[in-house]
């Protein structure tokens, strides 16, 4: 009686026997790891057959208790030019560049109240943005660059004020400003339709070269 063989060409009752890597029998068959179609594929990754599934898989919720599952979102960090952008700024840059000396305050006109600082030596003041003292608060009768020049002498302590370029006068207590002359702690004076008052910090009591 013929037996039925396999797809091995053996037949079905004789077993069909793979042999291992690493066993002599391999190594006298030459199966070298070269020869794609006679190597042994390696374990297929395992996999969770659909109807063996945990309940509430893929459902975003937790298998065991049904919670939410939580989320972890891991943002990057800001880009570089992000972090530069987020230093400390160098409060010194925002520091005159030498120490006040004095102050103009705007006590009538455009811009009252405000209070603008003076340095050692020559203070132009006017409303552009080359005056080292800028008083731009609407008063178009002010000159761009220089209205006036308000002076601080530090080797005789003195302060003077004189006239800039600007073609309107300027007025120290009623009487126009033609030529430097001294001026005092508190003394009033009109550019237009503003009207300042001087005040010295350095005087007797105290000078930056003390």
């Amino acid at each position: 009686m013929a037996k039925k063989l396999n797809k091995d060409g053996l037949p079905e009752d004789v077993p069909t026997i793979i042999p291992d890597k690493g066993s002599d029998l391999f190594r006298d068959l030459n199966l070298g790891q070269d020869d794609e179609s006679l190597r042994i594929p390696d374990d297929p990754p395992t996999r969770i057959a659909q109807g063996n599934m945990p309940p509430n898989a893929g459902s975003g919720l937790e298998p065991s208790t049904g919670e939410p599952l939580t989320k972890v979102i891991i943002r990057s960090g800001p880009s570089s030019k992000a972090h530069e952008s987020l230093k400390t700024p160098n409060i010194s840059s925002n520091l005159p560049s030498d120490p006040v000396v004095g102050w103009l305050v705007i006590i009538d006109g455009p811009g009252k109240g405000v209070s603008c600082q003076l340095g050692s030596g020559q203070n132009t003041v006017g409303r552009g943005m080359q005056a080292r003292v800028r008083i731009d608060f609407g008063d178009d009768e002010i000159s761009r660059d220089s209205q006036t020049i308000i002076t601080y002498d530090p080797k005789h302590n003195k302060y003077y004020i004189q006239p800039g370029m600007g073609t309107n006068l300027t007025y120290l207590e009623g009487e126009p400003v033609l030529s430097p002359t001294p001026l005092s702690s508190g003394s009033k004076i009109v550019t237009g339709s503003t009207t300042l008052r001087f005040i010295a910090f350095c005087d007797e009591q105290f000078t930056w070269s003390d």
